[in-house]
């Protein structure tokens, strides 16, 4: 049984629910693996080797993943940090599945808030130092979408008086992906 006394973490179903991938530490190299469960086979299968989810010779300390529609795309969070106001924050990092490269966002900077795929799956969003951001996942060009955010300007974000009612992320795709 593959899943037998095994922790599976990040268990993401795909759209058509025939399979799920999960991540799950390699026992011979201690890399976080990527692998895929198929419903009807049983079988599992391995997706993408904790060896090519490395950035500059280092493994990416594998918080989450998320793919995008068409699976060409994944979205990998690194370690994550909770600052003082209980806000996720981590470095983020995207592996083409067609090319088998990764590159990260934001020049591996570690204080990604907000971090979200555009619904078609061929942008990627996130908050950093209070300002929005977005990227174009086949081109990896980045743009910033405001330039004011600092103390008192939170683009993105809500203040902290907002998050006591559970609400951190202030900006959303449209549903066409868009718009923000």
């Amino acid at each position: 049984d593959d899943f037998q006394n095994k922790s599976l973490q990040n268990i993401q179903w795909k759209n058509d629910s025939s399979s799920f991938s999960f991540t799950r530490k390699n026992p011979d190299t201690g890399l976080v693996d990527v692998h895929e469960y198929s419903i009807d086979s049983g079988s599992t299968t391995l997706l993408v080797s904790g060896v090519s989810l490395q950035y500059r010779g280092k493994a990416i300390d594998v918080s989450q993943i998320r793919w995008t529609k068409n699976r060409d795309y994944l979205l990998i969070s690194g370690k994550k940090n909770v600052t003082w106001d209980n806000v996720d924050e981590a470095p983020y990092y995207v592996y083409s599945t067609v090319s088998n490269k990764l590159w990260p966002l934001a020049n591996n900077n570690p204080g990604l808030r907000n971090v979200s795929l555009s619904p078609g799956g061929n942008r990627v969003g996130w908050v950093l130092n209070n300002n929005i951001y977005i990227s174009d996942l086949k081109s990896g060009d980045s743009r910033a979408v405001t330039n004011d955010g600092g103390e008192n300007i939170f683009n993105g974000i809500f203040d902290y008086g907002s998050r006591a009612f559970g609400i951190s992320d202030a900006w959303h795709w449209s549903p066409d992906g868009k718009k923000l």
